[in-house]
């Protein structure tokens, strides 16, 4: 049996990550409306997989407006808009709630689930710079005199 010539396995393997690229930016916009899914693991998910896909996915990808929400800031100037780090955290701190309060008898999870919780708090508190949104001035206009 002939084993398929590389650039076909190559094009299959790009493909296959094209489709967990699509699969994790759908979970990641899904999550970005319904709070109980996470967008923050499936975004990194569908960069990863992008990147490994093709140019052309992945800069189309990097020109989406949840990319451009969530991460630019992020992976560019390891800065964040208050408002993005609050809509990151708002549903991990959610799950991470749920998470602890499912561990009632489970102390060594309730040790985890709160040592990754002030992670986060560190992190996205000390680590990660708060960028002030720009602010547009508008062009002052001529004053007439009479």
């Amino acid at each position: 049996m002939n084993k398929p010539a590389k650039s076909e396995r190559s094009r299959m393997a790009s493909h296959l990550w094209a489709v967990g690229g699509f699969i994790s930016f759908g979970l990641g916009a899904l999550g970005a409306a319904l709070p109980l899914i996470p967008t923050t693991p499936f975004i990194l998910l569908a960069a990863f997989c992008f990147a490994r896909s093709s140019q052309k996915l992945n800069a189309w990808f990097q020109s989406t407006k949840l990319y451009k929400t969530v991460f630019e800031g992020l992976l560019t100037r390891k800065a964040m808009t208050l408002s993005a780090k609050l809509k990151l955290l708002a549903p991990i701190t959610a799950l991470l709630a749920v998470s602890f309060i499912l561990m009632e008898s489970v102390p060594v999870g309730r040790a985890i689930v709160t040592v990754i919780f002030i992670g986060h708090i560190i992190y996205f508190g000390f680590v990660v710079k708060t960028e002030r949104p720009k602010l547009t001035t508008m062009p002052q206009q001529a004053t007439q005199e009479d």
